[in-house]
């Protein structure tokens, strides 16, 4: 019937509007959701080549810390071998030393232990990387223990120095001159040239350990290196952690 056709063809028109609509719709939320994927992996893509880089430089600052710090243990192993060596001659000489002392070894044997005596060092390591790192972002690192083990560390190396410049002060302003006043240059200094000058001069090493000065001197040097050792002990300790989570991260980057 011509009635009912022109019906259907009016509700087919009536409904085309509306099949449009819902098509522009479903378009427009597909360009939504594409522009949104689209940023999301953007940014995606800008985190893990912010994060690639800083591994990378992360890698690099280990590796210089492993290298410093090889070279710091190396240097702290000869520096505690030179403190000890002052600590026994100060032991050997301090048992020596008494009002009734007598000399039982060689003269020689104690113008080494009087050398020892008067010996003094001073732990200097490398800490170029370290320094940087601190001075730039030491978050650089993400290790926290590590980050707070290489902070620790310097505030103990400055303790370890202060000790041993109180150690090297004591030895010049009063070890040193006292001896100079008791016994030949050359022991204190060894110079030979001035050998020719006190060949005739003999020391007399039993008044050197019944004084009561140098008995105090020794006891000052004993003491002082004992404080050393103490703080080179922490030193060490915290070197060997530092060295061990390095390795630690290290293994991460590979």
């Amino acid at each position: 019937m011509p009635g009912t056709e022109n019906e259907k063809a009016s509700q087919k028109k009536n409904k085309e509007p509306h099949r449009s609509v819902k098509t522009q719709l479903v378009r427009m939320l597909i360009e939504v959701f594409v522009i949104i994927i689209s940023i999301l992996l953007a940014f995606a893509i800008e985190a893990w080549w912010s994060e690639f880089k800083e591994r990378k430089v992360e890698r690099e600052i280990l590796l210089g810390i492993r290298e410093d710090f090889l070279y710091n243990s190396d240097l702290l192993d000869m520096t505690e071998e030179k403190h000890l060596q002052g600590l026994e001659a100060s032991n050997i000489l301090a048992s020596m030393a008494g009002p009734e002392a007598e000399l039982t070894i060689k003269n020689d044997s104690i113008e080494i232990l009087i050398q020892s005596l008067r010996n003094h060092w001073t732990y200097d390591p490398i800490t170029g990387t370290l320094l940087a790192l601190i001075n730039s972002d030491i978050t650089l690192v993400e290790n926290w223990e590590l980050r707070k083990s290489l902070v620790s560390w310097l505030d103990l190396v400055k303790d370890m120095n202060e000790d041993e410049l109180s150690q090297r002060n004591e030895v010049q302003q009063h070890l040193t001159p006292f001896l100079i006043e008791q016994i030949p240059l050359r022991t204190i200094l060894r110079i030979e040239e001035v050998d020719s000058l006190i060949n005739n001069f003999l020391p007399d090493y039993e008044s050197l350990l019944r004084d009561m000065t140098f008995q105090s001197l020794i006891e000052i040097k004993r003491r002082y290196a004992l404080n050393v050792l103490e703080e080179l002990d922490l030193v060490r300790k915290e070197c060997d952690k530092i060295m061990l989570l390095t390795e630690q991260e290290l293994k991460k980057h590979e």
